[in-house]
């Protein structure tokens, strides 16, 4: 798309959109000293470049000609556009197919071109992660709330037992492993964090794999509220109760639970994002309908 023909009305307020909650600087820096630097992968030694590669050339592909609505953008001008739906018509100019494939500031910064469905002359550049598929998402915050002591074992026992989480060479993995066991010596439940976060400030991200660089690239918007908190893990599989009616009869509530639990310690992502991206079950999808006002 030529840039004389981009009507661009949306001001450098919306470049500046924060990629992640700044709450998750402070937090993350705190493991900085607690897990060894693996040193800087160049796309010279590392081994997951190609991989990378194709995952970014992919993701980029699949979302042209795509309806989104935009999510969870922060600053003044960026929250006028939150609810909007478009259609993804283009990109930032970005090389995806360089010989030696590497994560620059480029790539980072790049959006995606969307033309609003109710203003077909405008078109917004907005990030991946301010983006999600209609129909994904649910802004009714989630009201189940989890026994604190039975959430504190349900976490105590996948730390002992998934060697799937423990033998996880990912850093983000190791980060949330290391947070999550900090909390539990200390008797307390982690506490409510951005979803999806790699617990990795954007400065250190570098000395990490391409792999996980892309990771933070390749990831739309929550479906929720962007909080992970463990005790709504919950959320439409708890029933009949004062939310849900009768029609939410789920075999094996505990071991559901485990199993969202897990996925946090392994991807991070909230219970709205599991239930619209891993579940895809009417009996753990949460039905706004029936949900009183």
């Amino acid at each position: 798309m030529d840039d004389r023909a981009r009507p661009w009305d949306i001001n450098a307020e919306i470049d500046n959109e924060p990629f992640a909650r700044t709450e998750i600087q402070t937090m993350a820096s705190t493991f900085s000293d607690q897990v060894a630097p693996t040193g800087p992968n160049t796309p010279e030694n590392d081994p997951d470049r190609e991989e990378a590669q194709i995952k970014i050339r992919n993701f980029f592909e699949s979302v042209q000609g795509k309806s989104f609505i935009i999510r969870h953008l922060l600053s003044g001008a960026g929250m006028q556009l939150n609810g909007l739906q478009g259609t993804v018509v283009g990109h930032d100019t970005i090389n995806l197919n360089a010989s030696k494939f590497d994560v620059t500031e480029q790539l980072l910064r790049a959006r995606f071109h969307l033309r609003l469905e109710k203003t077909p002359t405008r078109i917004v550049r907005i990030r991946a992660s301010n983006l999600n598929f209609p129909g994904n998402v649910l802004d009714i915050p989630s009201q189940t709330r989890l026994d604190d002591e039975d959430l504190l074992s349900l976490l105590q026992t996948i730390l002992e037992q998934s060697s799937e989480l423990l033998q996880s060479e990912r850093e983000d993995v190791k980060r949330r492993i290391r947070f999550t066991k900090r909390c539990l010596e200390a008797s307390e439940i982690p506490p409510p964090l951005p979803c999806g976060t790699l617990m990795i400030p954007d400065h250190e991200l570098v000395n990490h794999s391409l792999l996980l660089q892309t990771t933070r690239i390749c990831r739309f918007a929550c479906c929720g509220d962007s909080v992970a908190d463990l005790r709504r893990f919950g959320e439409g599989l708890l029933a009949p109760d004062a939310l849900h009616s009768g029609a939410y009869q789920v075999r094996d509530v505990q071991a559901q639970i485990y199993n969202r639990l897990s996925k946090w310690l392994l991807i991070g992502y909230c219970e709205r994002c599991q239930i619209a991206h891993m579940e895809n079950d009417p009996l753990t999808s949460v039905d706004p309908d029936k949900v009183p006002h």
